[in-house]
């Protein structure tokens, strides 16, 4: 199965459209009407802002883009445009200082109905399934699944993340910012490390893929 071309991400107030830089640009118009037709009644009634990032795009193609998205869900929609470059600087400075703080570490997997918390950092050694309640006052990092309701940063703290090996919680806050569930159609079959952080009030979440290992030889 390939890499899609547009991936959908929620933030508090919209949505960030992640465009593939080596797809044709057909292919990118394709499922950016396919994917927006599909949750239109989930957009329309709402002052939207979209943000396309991911692809460095010259103004008539901006322009189709925009003209697309109003067509579907109408004009009250706020549409912007960020270079690939500019957000990679920008979300390697949004989480590389994080606090470490007191952390605590639970083994195993929270079941539906579980309901974990941790004042400080929470580490789960294992997968949160769906219907489980991982709470926390600092970071949240889960070495493997998440797909319960996940709150990190719940005593106001902006600088929290959510990290996680496979990112797909049923709701996912940061602080007082909370965010849908992330289009998953791409990671059915894939896991790839995420995470989620807090840049100008919204919720963000960036592929989080380890450095290369280090070759003494």
């Amino acid at each position: 199965m390939g890499r899609e071309s547009v991936i959908l991400k929620g933030s508090k107030s919209g949505i960030v459209v992640i465009l593939d830089n080596q797809k044709a640009f057909t292919d990118i118009i394709d499922n950016i009407k396919q994917k927006f037709m599909e949750s239109s009644r989930f957009f329309l009634g709402t002052n939207l802002k979209i943000g396309f990032t991911g692809r460095n795009l010259n103004e008539p193609e901006k322009q189709q883009l925009a003209d697309i998205i109003t067509g579907i869900i109408g004009n009250d929609v706020n549409i912007s445009f960020e270079s690939d470059d500019k957000r990679e600087v920008q979300s390697g400075e949004s989480f590389n200082d994080i606090e470490e703080g007191i952390a605590k570490f639970h083994k195993g997997t929270v079941r539906s109905g579980q309901r974990l918390i941790a004042e400080g950092n929470l580490v789960i050694i294992g997968d949160v399934n769906p219907g489980a309640e991982v709470i926390a006052g600092g970071n949240i990092v889960v070495m493997g699944s998440l797909r319960g309701i996940v709150h990190a940063g719940y005593k106001g703290n902006t600088k929290a993340i959510v990290a996680a090996l496979n990112l797909h919680p049923t709701q996912l806050r940061i602080a007082g910012i909370i965010t849908r569930s992330p289009d998953d159609e791409m990671y059915k079959h894939e896991i790839i490390p995420e995470v989620a952080y807090i840049k100008e009030n919204c919720i963000y979440i960036d592929s989080y893929l380890p450095k290369k290992p280090y070759n003494d030889n």
